[in-house]
């Protein structure tokens, strides 16, 4: 329609290819503030996720779409090729 209508990001993981299958693991609504609050980083301007539920050693592939009101999803987007694998509990640096 043209319209401005952009609702949620969502985020997709698979532990296979970096071509799927994927299994959606997050939904981000930048309306929200608690999403906000969790997931935007305004010192670099730019959303962030971290996964909490890997395991380590496991090598995992992520992807990132958009849905628009009307449910319309774009492709995925943002896909790693190599597999990204936590080597360590992941820690926050302050």
């Amino acid at each position: 329609s043209g319209k401005s209508n952009f609702k949620e990001y969502r985020i997709y993981r698979s532990d296979r290819s970096f071509i799927g299958p994927f299994t959606m693991i997050r939904k981000i609504d930048p309306k929200k503030n608690t999403d906000r609050t969790r997931y935007y980083d305004s010192e670099k301007n730019k959303w962030v996720y971290e996964d909490q539920t890997i395991s380590l050693g496991a090598g995992y592939f992520y992807g990132v779409t958009s849905l628009d009101s009307a449910g319309h999803e774009s492709w995925i987007t943002n896909r790693n090729e190599t597999a990204i694998t936590a080597n360590g509990i992941p820690r926050r640096i302050s």
